[in-house]
């Protein structure tokens, strides 16, 4: 079934490059609720990215999420890869992204219970999609899968 999901999401990101390849400037999020700096949302209903600017007209700067997370000094990105798949394992310092033990926010710089799911894509380009396979946010980790689109 994930394979088939995951086949899916291929075919539906190259319908969309030419919203999603260029994630610093993501049309206006059609959802009710209110959208601040470091809200997570979907884009497409499959990739998520981190809001960086909102615009008054209700439309958003945002970038990829796994890009933003690789760059914060709570975030460690280590390379799981065997010789088949190419995959990354992300470790979230829980304490230092200002989340309490109950994994519940309190001073949390994102809205951590948010921050992904399996099946989630983080980041794309014209050459990868980088895909969520496991999530323990309990212990703050999680990890993908990233495939290559140039094959």
């Amino acid at each position: 079934m994930k394979k088939i999901r995951i086949i899916f999401l291929l075919f539906t990101s190259v319908c969309f490059f030419g919203t999603l390849t260029h994630a610093s400037e993501v049309s206006s999020y059609s959802n009710d609720s209110v959208l601040r700096k470091n809200n997570i949302v979907k884009v497409q209903n499959y990739f998520k990215v981190i809001i960086e600017e909102v615009e008054d007209d209700g439309a958003f700067k945002a970038q990829p999420l796994g890009a933003w997370l690789k760059r914060q000094k709570f975030c460690t990105v280590d390379d799981i890869s065997n010789e088949y798949d190419i995959m990354k394992r992300y470790s979230i310092d829980l304490e230092m992204a200002g989340v309490d033990n109950e994994n519940t926010p309190s001073k949390a710089c994102i809205p951590y219970e948010e921050i992904v799911q399996e099946e989630d894509v983080i980041d794309l380009s014209n050459d990868y999609m980088e895909i969520v396979t496991e999530v323990d946010l309990s212990h703050g980790i999680f990890e993908t899968l990233v495939i290559d689109l140039i094959q």
